[in-house]
């Protein structure tokens, strides 16, 4: 099934970049006929939301300016649109689809309000991210489009999810914003992983938060100002967008927050440590972040938090570590580090440590074979929650996970006083008060008001040190004698699995007796690229078929040829399949139809 997801994600982005370049050629006679009302070369307001100026224009003889819309994706969950003279109305808070004569509609649902067009996050058939436009009639709307801003860049709209929360926005907009770039076809990609971006992209944010605090990560895509819905709204007049691109790719996503179901890691897991490491060795480029050599001395990290789910014992458990394993631990927190400062030292270390939260997210950056230790408090199940966990063990990661959970009461704080959205519970009937305060582990729940659950997330916690400590050293994941085998031999870090490909000159032969009883005699050679993969084990699996028979017996091999006795009738044709297996992974089987007789 992730097989087949990816070979749909594969095709899709292929036919994109081929159909759009052959209405490439389309769209420039069509601007050569429906010549701009209004023209501007850059669109980049500043963030304070000043007015931005417009030039009006077009006289009564020109054609009224046309949309049009070239969709791909079976589904709104998998659909993205590319859009000519896509526009923006301020005062109806709607972007509008102008019909003319020459307007192209192509790949669009029959209904495209079940439930809408496309989703405009990443996060799956969320109602609050869904993206439709309203229809028009171009002549009767150019009195309406003539002050138009006309942005002539090219645009890519979305929404954030959650732009203030780290985790958020790197699992939900910035690794599927990377993604998403790096696929499209306007991308000029110079052979190096730092070149991927098309610096003249605009990003245009419609789900209408402020710049957030992490908006220079954002701004690492593209040098022009990203465009805020605010932008938009605080203007009198609509904003037109030349070419723009709507919606942005879910393939790098691993976790869904519970909005259906409980939350827990996405069905048929697309993404792999490569597409991860592409993106952070793209992020530490942008930001001049220098990655330590493997062989560096490395470090213990701590996540610190300064006001809920506290470790307060943290100063005992810091020289716990550091006396254990022999190095320096360093505790960073969002109050007193930059991201860039806690992506850099995360990348040198060999524990990263902390209490679940988003800054846990930053572990993509951890070197092959360190170790994250998520810490849970009390009466949180880690089972139930397990975004890190899932990240850690994506296909390839090289990561240890460990979990720590807090199961003593006497060791916990909680603050029911506080406000609902920090865990307070005051504000609840006493009975259920008193239900919250004896449960002793949360039942699994939907997103996102459960107040048992925020109620024990927020607990401050006196975490068992001599617990972790004992945690890690069963695991095995340091030797507190030898530093020096800490960590993973570089040989033998993950490297993509390449597939073998077809095996090649299949000989059948079935005219000769085996000890008086009929056979097959097998022989074939190798893939073609065989030599070409670094490989511990090559097997081949052979199915022999009856001819006009549904079953078939299945064989696996190390060899190259074999004499086929067992089941093997007189006077009989079969029907011959082989495919190469390389360390697991499977290439195809023979393209050549291959039978012989008995």
């Amino acid at each position: 099934m992730v097989t087949f997801h990816v070979c749909i994600h594969i095709i899709l982005a292929t036919s994109l970049a081929v159909l759009l370049h052959q209405y490439w050629h389309l769209w420039k006679m069509s601007s050569l006929v429906h010549q701009p009302v209004a023209m501007m070369p850059q669109f980049a307001p500043s963030h304070d939301h000043q007015k931005l100026s417009s030039i009006k224009g077009g006289g009564s003889n020109e054609s009224p300016i046309a949309s049009s819309v070239w969709c791909f994706g079976t589904h709104h969950t998998n659909r993205m649109c590319y859009f000519h003279n896509l526009c923006y109305l301020p005062d109806v808070d709607e972007f509008v689809f102008l019909h003319g004569n020459h307007s192209a509609y192509i790949g669009t649902p029959e209904n495209r309000y079940d439930p809408t067009l496309l989703d405009m996050s990443s996060v799956t058939d969320h109602n609050t991210q869904y993206f439709n436009f309203m229809d028009a009639d171009a002549a009767k709307m150019q009195s309406v489009v003539a002050g138009a801003m006309v942005v002539e860049q090219t645009t890519l709209i979305f929404r954030r999810f959650h732009p203030d929360n780290l985790m958020h926005v790197l699992h939900d907009d910035l690794i599927p914003l990377f993604h998403t770039i790096s696929t499209l076809p306007f991308v000029k990609n110079t052979g190096q992983n730092s070149s991927f971006l098309p610096f003249d992209l605009l990003l245009v944010f419609m789900e209408g938060w402020d710049p957030g605090p992490f908006e220079d990560l954002y701004n690492t895509f593209s040098s022009a100002k990203p465009v805020y819905k605010a932008n938009m709204l605080s203007v009198d007049y609509p904003t037109c967008f030349r070419e723009a691109y709507v919606g942005i790719s879910k393939y790098t996503t691993w976790y869904q927050y519970g909005f259906v179901e409980p939350q827990g890691p996405v069905n048929n897991i697309t993404v792999t440590a490569n597409d991860i490491r592409r993106f952070c060795h793209y992020l530490c480029m942008q930001l001049n972040i220098t990655i330590v050599p493997s062989d560096s001395e490395h470090i213990i990290v701590l996540l610190s938090r300064r006001y809920n789910r506290l470790i307060l014992n943290e100063i005992d458990l810091t020289f716990a570590l550091a006396q254990k394993f022999h190095q320096k631990v360093v505790t960073v927190a969002m109050e007193t580090h930059s991201v860039k400062d806690m992506i850099y030292l995360i990348s040198k270390s060999s524990i990263l440590l902390g209490m679940h939260g988003s800054l846990l997210a930053l572990a993509m950056f951890l070197p092959e074979g360190s170790t994250v230790v998520e810490l849970f408090p009390y009466a949180i199940n880690p089972v139930h929650y397990t975004p890190y966990k899932t990240l850690a063990n994506l296909r390839g990661m090289n990561m240890n996970y460990l979990a720590w959970r807090n199961m003593d009461i006497a060791k916990t704080v909680p603050h029911p006083e506080r406000s609902w959205d920090e865990g307070g519970i005051i504000h609840l009937p006493e009975e259920e008060q008193q239900k919250i305060m004896s449960s002793q582990e949360v039942p699994l729940h939907l997103c996102c008001r459960n107040a048992e659950w925020l109620y024990r997330i927020y607990q401050d916690t006196v975490v068992d040190v001599e617990g972790i400590i004992s945690l890690l050293q069963n695991n095995r994941v340091l030797n507190a004698q030898k530093p020096d085998e800490y960590y993973v031999d570089e040989s033998h870090v993950y490297n993509k699995q390449l597939s073998p490909s077809h095996v090649r000159n299949i000989m059948c032969t079935g005219n000769n007796l085996v000890h008086g009883l009929p056979s097959l005699q097998l022989s074939w050679q190798p893939p073609a690229n065989i030599r070409f993969i670094n490989f511990v084990e090559v097997k081949y699996e052979v199915w022999i078929q009856e001819e006009g028979e549904e079953d078939y017996t299945a064989w696996m091999l190390t060899q190259y040829q074999y004499t086929f006795t067992a089941g093997i009738q007189p006077g009989t044709n079969y029907n011959v399949w082989i495919r190469c297996i390389v360390d697991g992974t499977v290439g195809p089987f023979n393209i050549i139809h291959v039978s012989c007789s008995t």
